[in-house]
């Protein structure tokens, strides 16, 4: 007997709690759904973070190997900050170009390091007096100005545009391949492509631009390997005083 007064109790307990409306249902289940894409986007996140490489953007041997990989690359600055996804980006891209220019053509040079934003290219011209620039491409014993090479001119176009104060001397370095002669002259001759460049397509004032080169004469890594005669062919950026 006291077990049917109990079990008729819970029923009339049971009874008495509201049942959902179809309302309260589909809201929930929206609820539930976009919780469920958050926390997998907060996994990727955070799998993203953890399994990350950092490279320093100047490091194209570590952004090339992670890229082959496909690890997720944190590109960071000589400071060790992270840089815009921008620069990330173009500093990825330049890497891998910077490979296949290898494989092609090892005496060719190659984009290893794009050259930052206009703002960030002024301020270290600023700070420095001068600024290196990797970005600037020409076919192979040659002062042709490759269609790559376009990102990087209008960084200094824009540059030149925006400060109309700033006078440069564009130097031209080569490696140590081929005879002194020839890389003095290919050097005079590439660092004048870019001047006449700058002038032609940006109106920029030709007084404003000098242009010199300097062969193999200043290089800045060794030449005894592909990757060091890729640094020492650059086009540098020197502040008139």
């Amino acid at each position: 007997m006291i077990r049917r007064i109990a079990l008729a109790a819970a029923l009339a307990a049971l009874t008495v709690l509201p049942a959902p409306s179809r309302a309260q249902g589909i809201f929930g289940k929206i609820k539930q759904r976009a919780s469920s894409e958050v926390d997998r986007k907060e996994d990727q996140a955070i799998d993203k973070a953890v399994n990350s490489i950092s490279c320093a953007f100047t490091d194209k041997a570590c952004i090339k190997k992670a890229h082959d990989a496909g690890t997720p690359i944190k590109v960071t600055d000589a400071s060790g900050k992270p840089v815009s996804s921008a620069d990330s980006a173009a500093a990825i891209s330049a890497a891998v170009a910077q490979a296949a220019s290898v494989a092609s053509d090892e005496s060719a040079p190659a984009a290893t390091v794009p050259a930052p934003g206009s703002s960030a290219l002024y301020d270290r011209i600023s700070a420095n007096g001068r600024a290196t620039t990797y970005g600037i491409l020409f076919d192979a014993g040659s002062d042709h100005i490759r269609n790559s090479s376009t990102p990087t001119l209008a960084q200094i176009g824009d540059m030149l545009k925006s400060h109309p104060s700033l006078g440069l001397t564009i130097e031209g370095h080569t490696d140590n391949v081929g005879s002194a002669a020839a890389n003095q002259k290919l050097s005079d001759k590439r660092a004048a492509a870019v001047r006449k460049y700058l002038v032609s397509t940006y109106a920029v004032d030709s007084t404003r631009l000098k242009s010199v080169g300097y062969g193999a004469t200043k290089p800045i890594s060794p030449n005894t390997t592909a990757e060091g005669r890729q640094d020492n062919r650059r086009i540098e950026l020197v502040k008139a005083p």
